[in-house]
């Protein structure tokens, strides 16, 4: 048996449904049954990739443009209303409908951790909204583990499907001295014809991608490119999709990765992580489970090849990370019990930036749980990473086949640098050009497109002006410093914000130092900071390494204590 429909006329109702693998049919069960569903996904990609697969007018698709009158129009129409929706945009349908008249499916149910510290807001309307309707299904084909459960599904039960034909995937594993100076002998392998087929390339980051095009000097005719239409940058070649003709190279970010078809014979799967880039560092139970099976019909199907070099973390224990978080959700405790304890009047004007607590509607403070599981699930990412016999345990303990392949992959000092990019002056000078130009419409798009390489640009030229920019001589260390100094957030957000470290980064006492005096210098603060005032905006672990051969004294990052 290969679909579900051959098994079940419908999906179980009220529970976590664990479908047992990929591509088997669990969405096309619900569009295709006799009852009217609410189909609701993490990506738009993923309702245009269904829609696409049916006669026009069949399903509906919630998506940017799609508005309540077409929604109500399509309900007048249809005696079956199949509606597909994002996470972000239930709100919107379920103020056209009678929830109780519809059953509904969230699909690719394990996003919902994955993702929740950036899309919280997204995530919880799904959370506080899925018992309105009259049956409902949590579906995934890769769940994730029952100790990162979020809070509001912890009770429900989990259906599992079992199979008897799912194939095992062997996994070829290669660290990399440089992920990305391998990344391109590999696809310099695969444009010769060196290595057969087309190469398949699931990366979570466009910067990454943009290196590689503009490096390779890659193009629309050998390479097709997949991520989200929310990602305004520029990468040279136009954006593609899962439907479009398959090319020799083509890359795939985490838009693609959960729950599209794509069909190529000659498809070879690669997943890339590049320590370099933390959000490409996937986890191995979740989005490596859902990439072995993304390429339906390839002759390659049961093989991927998996590039990574170690993680930054440092010699942190799981048993130090959990005695860590469990001090800092006693101290959320306090701050929150101290804080309920006010008038309202005077919670309205209070603004936590502790990393556990979250402020309702109503200004009363809560301990964010599920923001803890977030913490605790990116540890086990990270720590996956850290020498090879983690990543081969994860893969043994989700049942891959781990073939290591033992000539480790070197390729160093490669100059990755694109020499016909533009300096950030040319671009700030271009910029003020077209602002300055009352009729030219392209300052927008193109403020959108640099501000993917620069995030504080656009912030930069509204707070500070052309002017001021160029009075710090286009310097993008004084830009920065002066954003901070003019910048409307607590102290202690603002020396986070400048710090800029992440959970594994090492940072040695000397370093650190430097950069608390550096930045007291800039924010003014007469104090003489010590190494250890890091403590003060950072949990962290006092560490010593050899670096170089000498043995450095510093700390290890654990997390930040504000949010930022």
């Amino acid at each position: 048996m290969k679909y579900l429909s051959e098994i079940r006329k419908n999906l179980p109702e009220n529970c976590l449904f664990d479908k047992g693998k990929v591509g088997c049919g669990g969405t096309t069960l619900a569009l295709e049954n006799d009852e009217p569903y609410v189909v609701c996904v993490p990506f738009q990609s993923l309702i245009e990739n269904k829609i696409k697969q049916y006669p026009e007018g069949k399903i509906i698709g919630v998506m940017e443009g799609v508005g309540i009158m077409d929604i109500k129009y399509y309900l007048r129409e249809v005696k079956i209303p199949k509606i597909m929706v994002t996470y972000d945009s239930l709100p919107k349908v379920l103020s056209c409908i009678n929830p109780q008249e519809f059953n509904l499916l969230i699909d690719e149910y394990h996003i919902l951790l994955t993702q929740y510290a950036f899309r919280s807001e997204a995530i919880n309307n799904v959370l506080n909204n899925f018992k309105l309707f009259k049956k409902w299904c949590f579906m995934t084909a890769t769940p994730i583990e029952e100790e990162f459960i979020l809070d509001e599904l912890k009770d429900i039960p989990i259906v599992r499907q079992s199979w008897n034909d799912v194939l095992n995937t062997k996994v070829i594993t290669v660290k990399c001295d440089s992920v990305k100076a391998s990344t391109i002998k590999l696809i310099k392998s695969h444009l010769s014809g060196k290595i057969e087929g087309n190469a398949y390339l699931f990366v979570n980051s466009t910067k990454f991608i943009k290196d590689l095009i503009n490096t390779l000097k890659l193009n629309s005719e050998n390479t097709r490119v997949i991520y989200s239409k929310g990602n305004k940058i520029q990468l040279g070649i136009e954006r593609g999709s899962t439907l479009d003709a398959p090319k020799k190279i083509n890359f795939l970010t985490s838009t693609a990765f959960e729950g599209s078809d794509i069909y190529d014979e000659e498809g070879k799967i690669y997943v890339i992580s590049d320590n370099t880039y933390t959000h490409t560092l996937l986890d191995i139970s979740t989005s490596i489970q859902q990439i072995s099976g993304r390429i339906r019909n390839s002759k390659y199907i049961n093989t991927i090849c998996h590039l990574f070099n170690t993680s930054r973390y440092n010699g942190l224990s799981y048993k130090e990370f959990k005695e860590n978080q469990d001090e800092l959700e006693r101290t959320a405790l306090k701050i929150i019990k101290t804080y309920n304890s006010l008038d309202e009047i005077a919670r309205k004007d209070i603004i936590s930036n502790n990393i556990y607590i979250y402020k309702s509607s109503d200004n009363y403070f809560n301990l964010d749980h599920n923001m803890m599981l977030v913490d605790s699930f990116n540890y086990n990412i990270l720590n996956t990473y850290q020498v090879r016999v983690n990543l081969t345990d994860a893969y043994c303990k989700q049942s891959f086949e781990i073939t290591t392949q033992q000539d480790i992959i070197k390729i160093k000092n490669l100059n990755l640098n694109n020499t016909e990019s533009k300096t950030f002056k040319d671009i700030i000078l271009e910029l003020r050009k077209e602002k300055e130009n009352k009729y030219s419409l392209k300052y927008d798009e193109l403020l959108q497109q640099y501000s993917y390489d620069y995030p504080f640009l656009k912030e930069a030229i509204n707070k500070l002006g052309f002017e001021k920019i160029e009075t710090l001589r286009y310097v993008q260390k004084d830009i920065k410093d002066a954003l901070i100094k003019i910048d409307n957030l607590s102290l202690d957000v603002k020396v986070t914000k400048r710090l800029n470290l992440k959970t594994g980064d090492f940072i040695s006492k000397a370093d650190c130092k430097k950069k608390l005096t550096d930045l007291f210098s800039i924010l003014e603060i007469k104090e003489k900071p010590s190494a250890s005032d890091i403590t003060k905006w950072y949990d962290v672990k006092e560490n010593r390494l050899t670096i170089k051969g000498k043995r450095v004294e510093g700390y290890t990052i654990i997390r930040p204590k504000f949010r930022i």
